[in-house]
């Protein structure tokens, strides 16, 4: 849904959609245990100090919001139509498809874009784009 630029002059900022929700699954080398962190990209007016007064202003939770610049890094990304169970499928062919191109998968941890929202889909009209970081075999 997008936001509606204000009506009130003295807002600066730009008209903007709202982008999907991204999480990175986070899984430890010992173990069954996975992190996640839920993202989602902001425009570039936003910064530290008015995302602050904007968590502030509703909770007492800022310190688990914070802005990140991931660093770049080689990826390779699939976009799943399906349901989420069947991702781990996906997931695989991705890592089959890097090897046959001299790539491996570096680490566990994976992305997730869910470009479609569960609560108005079914499970096998959901879209989901999947990558992971990769690196040239040697």
């Amino acid at each position: 849904m997008p936001f509606q630029k204000q009506s009130n002059q003295t807002n600066k900022n730009p008209d903007y959609q709202l982008f999907p929700i991204e999480c990175r699954w986070i899984q430890s080398d010992v173990g069954e245990q996975i992190d996640f962190q839920l993202m989602i990209r902001q425009p570039r007016f936003i910064n530290e100090k008015l995302l602050h007064q904007a968590v502030l202003s509703k909770n007492n939770l800022t310190h688990q919001f914070f802005l990140e610049q991931p660093e770049p890094t080689l990826r390779v990304f699939c976009l799943h139509k399906g349901s989420y169970h069947t991702e781990e499928d996906c997931l695989n062919k991705m890592t089959h498809y890097c090897q046959s191109k001299g790539y491996q998968r570096v680490g566990k941890d994976y992305e997730e874009i869910y470009v479609a929202d569960f609560r108005n889909h079914t499970p096998e009209q959901l879209k989901t784009v999947l990558s992971f970081e990769i690196e040239k075999t040697t």
